[in-house]
């Protein structure tokens, strides 16, 4: 007898018929309480010893304030009645604590019947496929039920459970005793015998976890359900199984220790450490379970219980997605199978010692002759892009904002060693945290003495059989492989990672090779970027990108323009200065020396503009064109240093100009005073004369201008790197050399570089000025550094002229004691000077004191200049010599 209700806001009784019909799936609300309830009341009232219970639901309890768990935990099972819950879940979200829960409290029948069946229904074009191989599956567990066997002497479905004498086919039975003990009888349950034969068999080293421990924790997981006290020696069990078989694992591995280097090797190794990884995993979350009655995830608990699920095993809201990305990583490899079939023959008359790996002595050609290479291809792809043995230069780059962007923006440290050096990608150790990976930093103290630290690793490709390799080095999966070796991330696959990357080491080491390190060795390691970097200049993006640098530079050079190809990963796009120079070192047997003379020159333009893309800031403003283009005034220090250098030089020039036109200072200046008003217009005029010299030795900042860096406009590179690039050209010369960085161009091109910095498109729209114009305009920029000198410059000469006019009035006033007069020795003696005095206005013109005989308006000391010349500001005069030295403040 079957009885067929169906559940929404209400419940609803199928009657005359017990096939489900599309059409009898409600949407709507769902009431998963009434639905137990029932359940519940038809178990007590059905007087049927054995009873199944099938129940299809998204698990989404939206009907009533009652939570399904208040009815699932009245749930009880009626003595001597075999129950056996199937359970249909459907749906991404399925709560599957709610499968446990029920299956628990209700479930006594076979123990190998799954917690839930359940279809995730992801398949946007088939929603109702999963569902229906999720019901064949429960055909499958309901045909193996029927089948009930009796056994003697009593077992247990797991250590130290109650004893059975009745079990289902399929079922695992533990007996206390040992196999040659036991003598076993089985029969049916009409008691009709069944012939048995014991045979001791070593199981494979998978079945503990795989098999027989799914249905022991099927078993502790209903105990922990019903709250149940569960039998301690279950676990001791487990735990020896572990043992035995992580001795078993070892020994295996430790008996293989010749071939540590073959792929089947590392299988062994793979498989062993996924059985390790399991049982940890399934320890972890049972204790979680017994101690706080946490639940792992969804998919754990699915993946640790015994169960049957549906084979799409993705996150819920990227279903679709990742079983695309599957399909797409599954036609990836089949290519790349078909390649290696072609291209193998051809590699075994190849030494592979070349591209072996200094630490693991594993190389690449080695793994694609192997021939468990198939079985590795058939594991996940994490799994076999951490054991394919990809070799290359070991490097240590850094990972700016802008490398998400593009990797030819990535920042390449590549080691300085003795030797060339050749390692592999499975070197280093992998994490995984946060939704992203990584490679850590790997430090290798090598027997030469010396210490290398690398986190990525270039690919490398031989020269002696580069030809060979390229079919496969432009696969799918090779991009996913290089990409590996660099970002460390699994899921990545950038066409352009390995091209670029070849490209940023290649720049590096031109710039090593030319400051004289190692030059032998980067030689070889040179040969190889080539040989390997030629393997992708068909490519299209590649050759457009190449074709445009010939045919229209200035429009494919600038960072902004970027051309569509004929899919994403063909955009042409000059995102870093690396890669025209590397392009057309590669192609460098299509250019010449004119072509080069044209194109250098704009690259080097275009460099040195997004380098100064940065000094975008408006404390910049002002000091811009003197900080490149005025190396005295590149910084503060130098520049407080040079204009104080520049001002004593000036200023004692200046000095001796005024004293060459106007004499002894103390024969022409009355007072300090007199002195500072002439000689400051003076001084002005003397700068303002001067205008047309070289005052600030305007010339290229060549230290600085050389080495200056973008990284995240222009890529790890400055321009000593291009002067590198040019020396390496087959056809280079010195002509070529001085043609491209004649340092009136490089100053015209900062210049023209400031200039536009604010509209980068303008750099190659704009005209460049001529080198007299732009050295004019740089000298007109400079108003801070021209006041600060000039304001210097007037106080230092004011400050020695006035300690100069000291110095001659101290030598003549100092030396002298005044006598006093009368009025006649005045009058005679001041006649004798030239002055206009007589008795009729000697009064008017001296003021003299007859009781002291001295004069209050005309200097006494007869070494004076102006002895006995009357002068209103005497009294300025007589003190001069007492007074503080005079520092002038100027305005």
């Amino acid at each position: 007898m079957t009885e067929c209700f169906l559940f929404g806001s209400e419940i609803q009784f199928k009657e005359n018929d017990s096939l489900l019909n599309v059409d009898d799936f409600i949407s709507g609300s769902t009431n998963l309480t009434s639905a137990i309830r029932l359940i519940n009341a038809k178990v007590k009232s059905l007087e049927n010893k054995f009873i199944r219970i099938f129940l299809l639901t998204d698990g989404l309890h939206s009907a009533g304030d009652i939570k399904p768990d208040f009815e699932i935990a009245k749930l009880l099972i009626p003595a001597e009645k075999t129950i056996e819950v199937f359970l249909l879940g459907f749906g991404a979200r399925f709560p599957v604590e709610f499968a446990t829960n029920l299956r628990s409290a209700l479930h006594n029948g076979a123990s190998f019947i799954p917690f839930v069946f359940w279809a995730k229904c992801l398949n946007n074009y088939n929603k109702y496929s999963d569902i229906l191989e999720e019901i064949e599956n429960i055909a499958d567990n309901i045909n193996n039920g029927i089948f009930k066997i009796k056994i003697d002497p009593h077992g247990k479905l797991a250590p130290d459970f109650p004893d059975i004498d009745e079990c289902y086919l399929g079922e695992f039975i533990y007996f206390a005793a040992s196999p040659d003990l036991l003598m076993l009888s089985l029969s049916t349950l009409d008691d009709f015998p069944l012939e048995l034969k014991l045979n001791v068999k070593d199981v494979d080293k998978s079945f503990p976890i795989n098999s027989l421990l799914r249905q022991w924790n099927s078993l502790i997981l209903q105990y922990i359900c019903q709250k149940r006290k569960l039998p301690a020696f279950v676990f001791d069990v487990m735990q020896s199984i572990y043992k035995y078989y992580s001795h078993k694992l070892l020994s295996d591995i430790e008996s293989r220790h010749g071939e540590t280097k073959t792929i089947s090797y590392r299988l062994i190794v793979i498989e062993n450490k996924r059985l390790e990884s399991k049982y940890d995993k399934l320890i972890e979350n049972l204790k979680k379970i017994i101690d706080a009655f946490e639940y792992p995830s969804r998919n754990e608990l699915l993946d640790w219980i015994s169960n049957k699920v549906s084979k799409l095993q993705f996150e819920d809201e990227n279903g679709d997605i990742e079983k695309q990305k599957l399909k797409d990583y599954i036609k990836s490899v089949k290519e790349f199978t078909v390649i290696l079939r072609e291209i193998k023959p051809n590699l075994k008359i190849f030494d592979a010692s070349s591209d072996e790996c200094k630490i693991t002595k594993t190389s690449m050609i080695k793994d694609i002759l192997d021939p468990s290479l198939s079985e590795l291809l058939l594991e996940d792809n994490l799994t076999f892009m951490t054991n394919f043995t990809v070799t290359g230069m070991p490097v240590l780059i850094s990972f700016k904002n802008s490398s998400h962007i593009s990797p030819w923006m990535l920042c390449v440290n590549q080691n300085s060693s003795g030797s060339s050096m050749v390692v592999s990608q499975n070197t280093l150790e992998f994490t995984s945290e946060c939704n992203s990976s990584f490679f850590n930093t790997k430090s290798v103290r090598l027997e030469e003495g010396y210490e290398i630290k690398y986190n990525a690793v270039v690919p490398i490709i031989s020269p002696k059989y580069s030809d060979v390799m390229k079919p496969l080095v432009r696969t799918t999966i090779f991009a996913m492989l290089c990409s590996f070796c660099i970002y460390g991330n699994p899921y990545i696959t950038d066409y352009n990672a390995h091209i670029a990357l070849l490209g940023c080491t290649w720049i590096k080491l031109l710039a090593k090779k030319h400051n004289s390190e190692c030059s032998d060795n980067i030689n070889q390691e040179l040969e190889s970027i080539y040989a390997t970097a030629t393997l992708y200049l068909d490519r299209e993006d590649l050759t457009q990108f190449f074709q445009s640098l010939k045919s229209n530079p200035k429009e494919i050079l600038l960072r902004e323009n970027k051309k569509k190809g004929s899919n994403k990963e063909n955009e042409v796009w000059c995102e870093s200065m690396i890669k025209p120079l590397f392009l057309l070192f590669l192609n460098q047997d299509k250019l010449n020396e004119n072509i080069c003379e044209d194109l250098i020159p704009l690259i080097l333009l275009e460099l040195i503009g997004r380098c100064l893309s940065k000094y975008q800031n408006k404390n910049y403003k002002n000091c811009l064109c003197s900080f490149f283009l005025q190396p005295d005034l590149s910084n503060v220090k130098k520049r407080e240093e040079f204009i104080d250098s520049k001002s004593k030089e000036l200023s004692k020039k200046i000095l001796e100009s005024f004293v060459k036109t106007h004499g002894k200072l103390l024969n022409v200046f009355y007072k300090p005073e007199d002195l500072q008003k002439t000689l400051k217009e003076f001084t002005k005029q003397e700068i303002k004369s001067s205008e047309d010299e070289d005052l600030f030795n305007i010339r290229i900042n060549n230290s600085f201008i050389n080495n200056m860096k973008n990284e995240e406009l222009a890529g790890d590179i400055c321009l000593s790197d291009v002067k590198h690039f040019v020396s390496e050209l087959n056809f280079s010369s010195r002509n070529l050399l001085e043609t491209c960085f004649d340092e009136q161009l490089i100053f015209v091109s900062v210049f023209h570089c400031l200039q536009t910095r604010n509209n980068p498109k303008e750099r190659f729209t704009k005209p460049l000025p001529n080198y007299e114009e732009a050295r004019d305009i740089v000298k007109g920029t400079i108003l801070d550094e021209k006041k600060t000198l000039v304001t210097k410059t007037i106080k230092n000469v004011l400050h020695i002229a006035d300690y100069k006019w000291r110095e001659e009035y101290s030598a003549v006033h100092s030396k002298e004691i005044v006598q006093p007069m009368t009025k006649e020795i005045v009058l005679l003696n001041a006649q004798k000077k030239g002055v206009e005095v007589n008795q009729e206005n000697f009064e008017a013109v001296f003021r003299f004191d007859s009781q002291s005989g001295l004069l209050r308006n005309s200097c006494m000391v007869k070494n004076c200049p102006f002895y006995l010349i009357p002068n209103e500001s005497f009294g300025q005069h007589i003190f001069a010599g007492r007074g503080k030295k005079f520092y002038s403040s100027v305005s």
